[in-house]
């Protein structure tokens, strides 16, 4: 059996040249010809679409401006590990490298940003990531550790106040926090208030980061990245 991957843990400034990239790259994105022909002009558009130009968009763009070849990979199954205790899921943009061996190195789940969704739920991004259910290295859980660091792509209306849904998610955090600091929620987890997303650098109003502990008791380091686009 292979031991599982902790290629990540072993190439942090390939992580973080990583999310220094994908933060950049995703300025640029809405006026991309992937964003405008596979979503804007695309009369059937909808946010599976919309995450499919994206990673088309960021694969390409990786190619060009960073010197590791990175494969971008589409629903990616992942699986939660022993502990986890989740059912399958898929992951909306994996990662990987020529040299990760097959293992996935860093994975981003992308969604309509929406203040309720984005935290918990059965739907919820940060609370799937917390729950062993997206960020693991491989699909198969006898394989796969859970990744130190992955990220959540929130698409957020064009024109709409940022300040407003982060001051919502940060609530519901709290809220969780106040309830589930020392008993579980449904899902098994637990909260604490240091989870809330801070401005990361803190001039920045559309790129966050969270610190998390998930349900096996590793740690969890979340980038946010939100990026105004139109709905068509």
């Amino acid at each position: 059996m292979k031991k599982p991957s902790n290629y990540q843990n072993q190439n942090q400034k390939l992580i973080a040249r990583l999310v220094s990239f994908i933060d950049t790259a995703l300025k640029n994105f809405t006026s991309s010809d992937d964003y405008l022909e596979q979503y804007v002009n695309n009369s059937e558009a909808n946010e599976n679409t919309l995450t499919s130009a994206l990673r088309y968009y960021l694969d390409i763009r990786s190619r060009a401006e960073l010197s590791a070849i990175l494969l971008f990979g589409s629903q990616e199954q992942q699986k939660s590990s022993n502990s986890g205790k989740g059912s399958k899921r898929t992951v909306d943009i994996a990662i990987k490298t020529a040299h990760s061996k097959g293992y996935w190195i860093y994975c981003l789940e992308a969604k309509w940003i929406d203040a309720n969704d984005y935290v918990t739920t059965n739907t919820g991004a940060i609370k799937r990531f917390k729950k062993c259910e997206h960020g693991l290295s491989s699909e198969n859980p006898n394989n796969a550790i859970p990744l130190v660091e992955n990220g959540i792509v929130a698409y957020i209306k064009t024109d709409i106040a940022h300040i407003n849904f982060l001051s919502k998610i940060n609530s519901n955090i709290k809220k969780l926090a106040n309830q589930y600091h020392l008993k579980k929620d449904k899902f098994g987890l637990n909260w604490q208030k240091a989870e809330i997303l801070t401005a990361n650098p803190p001039s920045q109003s559309n790129k966050y980061i969270s610190q998390h502990v998930r349900i096996d008791n590793s740690n969890l380091i979340l980038h946010h990245f939100w990026v105004e686009v139109d709905i068509p």
